[in-house]
């Protein structure tokens, strides 16, 4: 197995490290941060999930403030899932999609939550 999918078990394993969940520009990048110290993002496009790690100095707050003229300065790896053949390894990243999806979603539902009072 895989380095990279090896350490999307362990994000999975240890979901509760992961923080700060906020949708991309849209609805299809969601970013988040693992441990309080490793910015990510995964996004569903094209029927494939793309995990992105970023490998700079970059917080999840900063890598939202950046501008799309930008981007050419931030550093980052990407990995697909169409890439790899194992059933395992593409469930992995099924999985880790929809768990940071639901932390997103939740994190929403309970903002709205508050602002209707219940």
């Amino acid at each position: 197995m895989s380095k990279i999918i090896q350490a999307m078990n362990k994000i999975i394993e240890k979901s509760d490290s992961i923080t700060k969940v906020q949708f991309g520009a849209d609805d299809k990048e969601i970013f988040f941060e693992y441990e309080k110290t490793h910015a990510f993002s995964i996004s569903n496009r094209e029927d494939d999930i793309y995990f992105f790690i970023y490998t700079g100095e970059n917080s999840v707050e900063h890598l939202m403030a950046t501008e799309p003229h930008e981007w050419e300065y931030v550093s980052f790896s990407t990995f697909q899932k169409s890439t790899f053949k194992e059933k395992e390894e593409r469930d992995t990243f099924n999985a880790l999609y929809k768990i940071v999806r639901e932390k997103v979603i939740t994190k929403v539902d309970s903002i709205l939550n508050q602002i209707i009072g219940i």
